[in-house]
């Protein structure tokens, strides 16, 4: 092993302790179910990254890239699909719900057949709050994108180290599922389960914010999509599903369905990508 793939792997060690150590103190001493202050501990926790990528620069010397720039001239375009891809997410899962999750489903009851202002409010609320409100998700997202997996690209290949990256940042949310902020509880072999979809979740999730990371050289667009995610995943569904609808299926399913929307999606996207590349003569990267 080369030194500097001995580097890499030093700090990828101190980066992972220092990011789970206090995450998971503040999750399983502090979570409380179904208190109010889940989205407080959440916000808290999301930082526990960002403090991890600056503590490990300064104990290891690290003078890398922190890619803490904007870099918005030329790159409006992947700004845009950060923007996008929420929305297109959000609506591929209240499709799914309709279809699939929602007993006896009636449009007629639905919010946006109802209120069509509110519709509106609801449509470009959760968007706007998602991308002024960018700063929540920066943490997570200097840790994960702006410096562990360009350490882990270091001693693996680009695929294999989003793939590692992915695992890192879904057991990293383990104490939280186990005490079901996601999945919720009572499901088949809970919460390993749970952890597990987690972790398929954040591979494919982290594979969309790493392109996009490595397409503008900013952690921004990441940051932001991240943020649009949380904030308007449930977009559509609340348009179109009305209030009170009954679910076949607990919340773990409908996370489940969630997951393979999303993973759908990013292998979608990416795929043509590389087959414009391979058209034009391109190098295929992911």
């Amino acid at each position: 092993m080369t030194d500097e793939k001995k580097s890499a792997l030093k700090r990828i060690v101190i980066f992972t302790f220092l990011a789970f150590l206090p995450a998971y103190v503040i999750q399983l001493c502090l979570f409380k179910d179904g208190g109010a202050e889940h989205r407080f501990i959440s916000n808290l926790v999301m930082m526990t990254p960002a403090a991890a990528n600056i503590l490990t620069r300064l104990i290891t010397k690290d003078g890398s890239d922190t890619l803490l720039r904007i870099n918005f001239r030329g790159n409006g375009k992947y700004y845009i699909a950060a923007l996008l891809y929420p929305l297109i997410l959000s609506a591929l899962n209240a499709a799914a719900g309709i279809l699939f999750l929602v007993k006896d489903h009636s449009f007629e009851n639905s919010v946006l057949n109802n209120n069509i202002p509110q519709s509106i409010y609801m449509l470009l609320f959760p968007t706007a709050a998602g991308a002024v409100t960018f700063f929540i998700c920066w943490g997570e997202e200097f840790g994960w994108r702006g410096y562990l997996t360009p350490q882990l690209e270091k001693l693996m290949s680009k695929p294999a180290a989003m793939c590692v990256s992915g695992v890192i940042w879904g057991l990293w949310h383990a104490p939280a599922v186990s005490q079901g902020l996601n999945f919720g509880k009572d499901y088949p072999l809970e919460p390993f389960s749970g952890i597990a979809v987690m972790c398929v979740s954040c591979i494919f999730y982290g594979i969309l914010l790493s392109w996009l990371t490595e397409k503008t050289g900013s952690i921004l667009p990441a940051a932001i999509c991240h943020s649009c995610v949380d904030m308007a995943s449930n977009t559509f569904s609340n348009l179109l599903i009305p209030p009170g609808s009954e679910y076949k299926y607990n919340d773990f399913y409908s996370g489940l369905v969630y997951v393979c929307i999303a993973a759908a999606v990013v292998s979608v996207w990416m795929a043509v990508i590389v087959i414009r590349r391979k058209q034009h003569g391109g190098q295929i990267e992911v």
